[in-house]
């Protein structure tokens, strides 16, 4: 596994925790992970997305 897998599994990981371990979230964390992670590639440091995984802004 490449350096940028395994930073895009943590920060997935992270992000999976963060939203209270849901079940059959796994695609959405892993993307937005990607993201996150593409944007710090681009720019030197991550830059967090907006908006919510499960899109509710309540």
């Amino acid at each position: 596994m490449t350096d940028r897998n395994n930073l895009i599994e943590q920060r997935a990981y992270d992000l999976w925790v963060e939203a209270g371990m849901p079940d059959g979230q796994a695609e959405a964390h892993w993307a937005q992970a990607e993201r996150e992670i593409g944007a710090a590639d681009d720019s030197g440091s991550v830059q967090p997305a907006l908006g919510t995984i499960n899109g509710d802004d309540d």
